[in-house]
């Protein structure tokens, strides 16, 4: 495969981390679970552009993770497209957690659940980053 970028993905991963803590830290204390879901979306948004600019892919400016799979997957590995149904979900959240339009009452099991699904695609991602 192409070049390797480790320094992007350190950047990349430094603010999706910030955002996995802060969802966790409030999914402890069962407060803002509409948040949760948003820091969930975002971790996985970081992490998967992350993964993109560290194998030195240029990507277009989307909130959909899908998307994003579909590039990773295309372009990278096909594994990413086993987790689609995990980057819709937490894309729905983002339009759920932001916008008073779009919010329906997100619960603290929605919120568990949207931490599980990110985790999933965390963990895939870093299995797949060579020793950085």
């Amino acid at each position: 495969m192409g070049i390797k970028n480790p320094e992007q993905f350190k950047e990349w991963q430094e603010k999706a981390e910030e955002d996995f803590g802060a969802a966790n830290l409030l999914l402890k204390n069962n407060a803002y679970p509409a948040i949760v879901c948003y820091h969930a979306h975002q971790v996985a948004e970081k992490y998967l552009k992350g993964y993109l600019a560290y194998n030195d892919f240029e990507f277009e400016k989307t909130h959909s993770l899908d998307t994003l799979l579909e590039n990773i997957a295309e372009k990278i590995d096909k594994e990413f497209q086993k987790y689609k149904d995990e980057a819709l979900l937490l894309t729905s959240y983002y339009f759920e957690s932001r916008y008073p339009d779009f919010r329906e009452d997100i619960s603290i099991k929605e919120a568990e659940e949207a931490i599980e699904k990110v985790t999933l695609i965390r963990d895939l991602v870093l299995s797949k980053i060579e020793s950085i």
